[in-house]
């Protein structure tokens, strides 16, 4: 530090994660949640598609394919409970309350089990962990006298809910000692029945070995995959068809023989759900049927006489038992639970939800028709697209997003369909065929859609396309609106993925089928002699790649492309030199020392994508969790995965960065979630200079951030003494401190003064900020 910066300085003078959100009956209402404090993290769930719903006294829990939620009747406060908050997995598929010892028992996909009770999480991890042949699935959950019995894919297994384990399972308790996949269980006249696809099992609840096969007796064959015990019967779904049993077997008239999508008891009631109505059946066994409900998943009936059901793609619907009311809620967030990839432009997050089949797979892609379709995240709000416009509902896997650099515009690929022009308020334009350069697929066939897989826009707000299996797979709109497509050599492999712009006028493309990296370099638009292609490989001299399965290519702030592949990570950092004869453009890897070995970093890792943030540091998403390094990709700053933080899923897609607020999004096999990074855009002058939290409280251990400094500000904290406690250089326009001092300690009640400035001195600001210790 200069000695000017230096007397600069020394002239110089100078929350908590919670959820509350709002539910108003009778009106349609997306709840939000708000940001995180510093290095804290939140899930961004689709809570439109959930699987199961219960009622704890006065408050409704649904579980979703990423959280949980719940929502307090006479409050109407909501509050997300997932990873972050301490749940041990991501995808709830069944959920019980035992009203004795108010525990709520939260089963995963593939047999993770969680208890709540009296705000504590404890993890039941028995399943998950024991070597089992076959699919691990829990398919219902039935408390009898202070037990959890699991209808599992392998057999029973029985939670103690006073000692919060598992202490005992019936395996192997079919036929000869085969296994059964068990759907329900239910007690009934001092049995125990399990259901299966093959029919209804019984045994004596007492005075017998359950674990012996030969206890159990087929009582009804068929397919039977959910059980209930109501009115001094048992009732059970055999072959689509209701029925009750107590002694004899009778069919419920009145309800249909179609799919059945749940059964169970509620409020006093039996609650049927069918593909074309939701039954309700009283206590003298009369039927209601609501056609207006149709393919229910759950519902239950809460002490207000209101009915709480789940619909598939829907959310939570609050109705009546006439269904005259209906309510509709679901917290904000995404229609889907996937993100192809993410622009950042002046505050708003935009996100291509869908997918292609065979990312992050050598197979290659192939169109998905999923019906996600896109989301923006502004302030903090979320809006998704599907169902505002033909034009997007008519646009099958959006699978790119590129910000016009101008308008703002964010420009999505469909792959199937062509491109779709958007601005916040909806579609603008769409370009295929019609009025376009774009092509259809060279098939050959009958098969002839117009997959466009990847976007970018150039230095001077050209937009390039890959245009992903036509005649001419290069395409480019230029700033004036003019569109050309380009030619390219016969032997050059057209499965074209992503594109990228550098900053030299060459354009980088990946193969989805692991043909090498192509870059293409048009010189002069209006001269079709000029282009220039490569196709990069594993040799020498012709990019040195560690794999030709290419998934991204990124460029840094420097310049520097950042390369990953299926076999690890590469960086070009003289991509102007591709095209230059006898000039050195191989990548290299990042070679690492641990002990005395060195190696390559990430190694042999899948890396599907990088991501630079406002500092320059990178992003890096793989195969098992996310890594943030250093600019130069020599230091690890942080490596999350699901065993260290509330990550949902270890496969990370794709990665957004609000430079903003520093917010980095990570789109995971399991869903979205972020976490708020250290580093925004700085300016060139210090504006709207924040610090918080401010004051800091005793209660507080998270990092203090400091935010709207120039770039890379050097920044002092002393006492009012002028005792230097710590100092730092901000990342981008944000510096952080954890609250110790240079001893290690946690600082002393008092004001401290934040002393910061560029480098040169000519820049310079001072805030205050109290700590209480």
């Amino acid at each position: 530090m200069t000695h000017r910066l230096m007397h600069h300085m020394n002239r110089l003078f100078r929350f908590v994660y919670i959820f509350s959100m709002c539910f108003l009956l009778g009106s349609a209402v997306s709840a939000q949640q708000k940001l995180p404090g510093v290095e804290g993290w939140r899930i961004h769930a689709s809570f439109g598609i959930n699987n199961d719903i219960v009622i704890a006294n006065q408050t409704v829990w649904v579980g979703s394919n990423q959280a949980l939620f719940n929502y307090h009747i006479p409050t109407r406060e909501v509050e997300i409970v997932s990873r972050v908050n301490g749940l041990s997995d991501v995808t709830v598929r069944k959920l019980a309350y035992d009203e004795q010892s108010q525990c709520m028992i939260i089963a995963y996909e593939g047999a993770n089990i969680d208890v709540i009770q009296n705000g504590t999480i404890t993890n039941i991890p028995d399943i998950v962990k024991r070597i089992i042949l076959g699919e691990k699935q829990i398919h219902a959950i039935t408390i009898h006298n202070g037990k959890a019995y699991l209808a599992c894919s392998f057999g029973v297994a029985v939670i103690d809910l006073k000692l919060r384990k598992i202490t005992d399972t019936y395996q192997e308790i079919g036929p000869g000692g085969s296994t059964l996949d068990i759907r329900d269980i239910e007690f009934y006249n001092n049995s125990i029945y399990v259901c299966t696809p093959g029919g209804i099992y019984r045994a004596a609840q007492n005075g017998t070995n359950l674990s012996d096969f030969n206890s159990w007796s087929l009582l009804q064959a068929g397919y039977v995959d959910y059980m209930a015990t109501y009115g001094g019967k048992l009732v059970a779904v055999v072959d689509s068809t209701v029925k009750s049993f107590d002694g004899t077997w009778s069919t419920l008239s009145g309800i249909s023989n179609s799919q059945t999508y749940f059964l169970g008891t509620s409020g006093g009631k039996l609650l049927v759900s069918k593909k074309e109505a939701l039954y309700t059946i009283s206590a003298d066994w009369t039927i209601q049927p609501n056609f207006i409900l149709k393919g229910v998943v759950a519902s239950a009936i809460a002490p207000d006489g209101l009915y709480y059901s789940l619909i598939d793609q829907q959310g939570l619907l609050i109705h009546n038992s006439s269904a005259t009311q209906l309510d509709y809620f679901a917290p904000a967030g995404p229609q889907g639970s996937f993100a192809m990839r993410m622009a950042y432009n002046d505050g708003a997050m935009w996100f291509a939800g869908d997918a292609v089949n065979g990312l992050g797979v050598s197979g290659g892609w192939g169109p998905k028709y999923t019906g996600h379709k896109n989301y923006l995240m502004r302030n903090n709000t979320w809006k998704n697209f599907r169902g505002t416009s033909p034009m997007i509902d008519a646009a099958p896997d959006l699978i790119d997003v590129s910000i016009h650099p101008e308008s703002g515009n964010a420009f999505f690929a469909s792959f199937g369909t062509g491109i779709i022009e958007m601005n916040e308020a909806g579609a603008v334009a769409k370009y295929d065929t019609s009025n376009s350069s774009l092509q259809s697929f060279n098939s050959g066939t009958s098969f002839r859609p117009l997959f466009v897989s990847g976007i970018d826009f150039d230095n001077d707000g050209n937009l390039w396309v890959a245009n992903f299996g036509a005649v001419k797979p290069i395409s480019v709109r230029t700033s004036t609106g003019a569109w050309k497509s380009f030619s390219v050599p016969s032997n050059v492999n057209t499965a074209f993925g992503f594109i990228t712009c550098d900053d030299f006028g060459n354009k980088w493309i990946t193969n989805t089928r692991g043909n090498g990296l192509v870059v293409f370099n048009e010189n002069n638009l209006s001269d079709p002699n000029d282009d220039q292609l490569k196709v990069l490989s594993k040799d020498k001299q012709n990019g040195f790649l560690p794999s030709t399965l290419v998934f991204c290519v990124t460029k840094d702030k420097k310049g520097e492309l950042w390369i990953g592949t299926d076999k690890g990570l590469a960086i070009i950092s003289n991509p102007g030199n591709v095209f230059k004869p006898n000039a050195d453009f191989d990548a290299r890897q990042l070679v690492i020392q641990a002990g005395l070995i060195f190696s390559n970093f990430l190694d042999e890792e899948q890396v599907y994508c990088i991501r630079t943030d406002a500092a320059d540091r990178k992003w890096i998403g793989t195969s098992n969790g996310v890594w943030l390094v250093s600019p130069d990709g020599y230091t690890v700053l942080r490596n999350f995965t699901t065993a260290n933080s509330p990550l949902p899923g270890n496969s990370v897609f794709e990665i957004g960065i609000n430079n903003q607020t520093g917010e980095v999004f990570f789109a995971t096999d399991k869903g979205l979630a972020s976490y708020m990074g250290t580093a925004t855009e700085g300016g060139e002058v210090f504006a709207n200079v924040n610090v918080y939290p401010n004051p800091v409280r005793p209660e507080y251990n998270g990092q203090i951030a400091i935010t709207g400094l120039v770039s890379d500000a050097f920044v002092k904290i002393t006492d009012v003494a002028g005792n230097l406690v710590f100092e730092t250089r901000a990342n981008g326009g944000m510096a952080t401190w954890n609250g110790l001092t240079y001893s290690g300690s946690r600082a002393a009640t008092g004001v401290y003064l934040i002393f910061a400035a560029n480098e040169d001195g000519t820049q310079t600001h001072v805030a205050k900020l109290l700590f209480i210790r």
